[in-house]
């Protein structure tokens, strides 16, 4: 590829010669789409992106050096530039391929080579990974060279996006562990044209991530809303910015001194493009309850990150999840957030709380033979239910035993008591 060391870590690392294309491979994704289009499933739920766990293709057992190869072991992706986008499989079975994951049942090492980072697929049994910073080697430490190099993974649609359309595109990715730092600015391009470029691709990616991802152990989701303005035929996934407009964190890595590790590496899994659907809270559940009780809604409808709050005060939260809880005294509004492809959507549920007075029969007594108890289950209830099934106010004990007594008020809130009498 003629790249500088300086430019591409890995690819001074070794001299392997990778098996060639096998042309069938490229015959593998119309069959597939001929077995899925007739089931019978939502136009607006149908993933755009032709392989998109990367599950398909002839895999590969060392580094990927070149643009046939790659295409051959991803089928209907490919590389836009001189990068050298790599693939990983738990399917392999020599756990000294460089392809081989997860790495965790030995040291992350490739023969000479240290391994970059262990991971396992978010589904199926491959996922790939790529370059999204490098801050270059130099011999002063002070003054490292700026670099821009990048590297990306390319694929068509299955149609074009339709100009005015909203769509949803979303990917999963986990940071690799050995480099030593982690950047921000991973995302998706759509872009009309299948334009080659040798280093990097300079864009304004529809979808990207600001927020500096430094999970190794699992994966994150990387998702947005937005407008096609553009036919848009083609998908890019990588860093489009440059160097100096990226944030980056410097992590230390594994092995921080090599000079080598001086770039991020992001591992990606599960790419989706989809039309973006509006979606609601679902309420199931009681949001009218009795004085001191539990309020319990289950909260559906296919959002994420839900968190709630009091109405009077959205600064604290109170909980989060698709199961809400609460024990107000009074009547109280919560202000409910999720996100629907990294859109917020807001909504407030209320929960009524029915006035009430729950009774107190006291604390266990000892009575003298020969005399009695009169027990008192409280004024204001529309019925009295004791354990005898009597139904007034008043019970009167005149043995030893244990007695209870359950009241129904005029909101239909029900309460009980119950003591415990020695003679």
């Amino acid at each position: 590829h003629h790249i500088p060391s300086t430019h591409k870590p890995k690819t001074s690392l070794l001299k392997l010669r990778t098996p060639t294309l096998e042309p069938r491979t490229f015959f593998l994704i119309p069959f597939i789409l001929v077995t899925i289009l007739p089931f019978p499933f939502s136009l607006s739920a149908q993933n755009l992106v032709p392989n998109p766990s990367f599950e398909v293709g002839s895999m590969q057992c060392d580094f990927i050096f070149d643009y046939p190869v790659f295409k051959s072991s991803v089928s209907g992706w490919w590389i836009p530039t001189t990068g050298t986008t790599d693939v990983f499989s738990t399917t392999l079975t020599n756990p000294n391929c460089w392809a081989y994951m997860p790495a965790n049942d030995g040291p992350l090492r490739y023969p000479n080579v240290p391994r970059i980072g262990d991971q396992l697929p978010r589904t199926g049994t491959r996922f790939i990974g790529l370059f999204t910073y490098s801050k270059g080697i130099s011999l002063d430490s002070n003054n490292p060279a700026d670099t821009t190099y990048r590297e990306y993974a390319r694929v068509k649609l299955e149609v074009p996006l339709i100009v005015g359309e909203s769509y949803c595109a979303e990917m999963y990715v986990s940071l690799a562990e050995r480099p030593r730092f982690a950047a921000n600015n991973l995302g998706m391009y759509f872009h009309e044209k299948d334009v080659w470029q040798p280093t990097w691709i300079e864009a304004n990616p529809q979808v990207i991530e600001k927020e500096i991802i430094l999970n190794t152990a699992s994966w994150v989701k990387v998702d947005g809303k937005f407008q096609a303005d553009v036919p848009a035929k083609y998908l890019t996934i990588g860093n489009f910015l440059g160097y100096h407009d990226t944030q980056v964190i410097d992590k230390k890595g594994a092995d921080p001194t090599v000079q080598r590790n001086n770039y991020a590496y992001y591992f990606v899994d599960d790419v989706s493009v989809t039309k973006f659907e509006q979606k609601t809270f679902i309420y199931t559940g009681a949001t009218t309850i009795c004085e001191e009780e539990l309020a319990y809604v289950s909260i559906s409808g296919g959002l994420e990150k839900i968190v709630w709050s009091a109405l009077s005060d959205t600064t604290k939260l109170l909980g989060g999840g698709t199961n809400f809880e609460a024990k107000p005294f009074e009547t109280t509004s919560y202000l409910i957030k999720g996100s629907n492809c990294g859109v917020i959507v807001k909504d407030t549920l209320t929960v009524t709380v029915k006035p009430g007075k729950s009774i107190e029969l006291g604390g266990d007594q000892v009575i003298c033979e020969g005399t009695s108890l009169k027990l008192d289950a409280g004024e204001g209830h529309s019925s009295y239910k004791w354990q005898d099934e009597s139904a007034d106010r008043f019970y009167n004990v005149t043995k030893a035993g244990n007695y209870s007594v359950s009241v129904e008020n005029l909101n239909g809130c029900r309460y009980s008591d119950n003591i415990r009498i020695t003679m």
